[in-house]
C-alpha cells in the first residue's frame, strides 16, 4: 500500500493463501478497501484525486479486480463470488459510480467512464459471460443484467444523458448497443 496525501484510508482483509492486493492513493480523503477469501486472488486499486471510494470483495479462487479512479468524488464497487473471474473498472472524471457483481465462474466485466456523473451497473450470474460498458461524456446511465451462460453484452455511450438498460436471461445471447449525441 502506498499513500501520498492527507486523510487517506486503506484496508485489506485476507483469508486463504496466495492472495495479493496492491493499493495506491494519491490525493486527500480517499478510501480503499479489499477483502479476499480463497486462494490466488488479485486486486489492484489506484486512486488519484480526492474523496474517491473503492471497494473490492473476492470470495473464491483465481479472481482478478482492477480499479482505477482519476478525479474526485468517484465510487467503485466490485464483488466476485466464484472463480476465475475478471472485473475491471476505470474512472476518469468526477462524480462517477460503478458497481458490478459476478456470481459464477469465468466471467469478464469491464467498465470505463470518461467524464462526469456517469453510472455503470452490472450483474453477471452464471458462467462464461462477457460484459463491456464504455461511457464517454456526462450523466450517462448503463445497467446490464446477465443470468445464464455464454452471454455477451457490449454497450457504448458517447455524449450526454443516455440511458441504457439491458437484460439477458438464458444462454448464448449477444447484444451490442450504441448511443451517441
Amino acid at each position: 500500500t502506498e499513500q501520498y496525501g492527507n486523510r487517506n484510508i486503506a484496508a485489506t482483509d485476507q483469508m486463504g493463501i496466495f492472495n495479493s492486493v496492491e493499493q495506491l492513493q494519491t490525493g486527500n480523503r480517499n478510501d480503499v478497501d479489499a477483502m479476499q477469501v480463497g486462494f490466488g486472488n488479485y486486486a489492484k486499486q489506484s486512486q488519484i484525486g480526492n474523496r474517491n471510494v473503492a471497494t473490492s470483495d473476492q470470495m473464491g479462487n483465481n479472481n482478478e479486480v482492477w480499479q482505477y479512479q482519476g478525479g474526485n468524488d468517484n465510487v467503485v464497487a466490485a464483488t466476485q463470488l466464484g472463480s476465475d473471474n475478471i472485473l475491471g473498472q476505470f474512472q476518469l472524471g468526477d462524480g462517477n459510480n460503478a458497481d458490478h457483481l459476478q456470481v459464477g465462474d469465468n466471467n469478464y466485466s469491464y467498465s470505463q467512464q470518461w467524464g462526469d456523473d456517469n453510472v455503470a451497473l452490472g450483474l453477471q450470474a452464471g458462467d462464461n459471460n462477457t460484459m463491456t460498458q464504455n461511457q464517454y461524456g456526462d450523466r450517462n446511465y448503463a445497467d446490464d443484467f446477465q443470468v445464464g451462460n455464454n452471454n455477451s453484452y457490449f454497450a457504448v455511450q458517447t455524449g450526454q444523458n443516455h440511458i441504457h438498460i439491458g437484460t439477458q436471461i438464458g444462454n448464448g445471447n449477444y447484444d451490442s448497443t450504441t448511443q451517441s449525441n
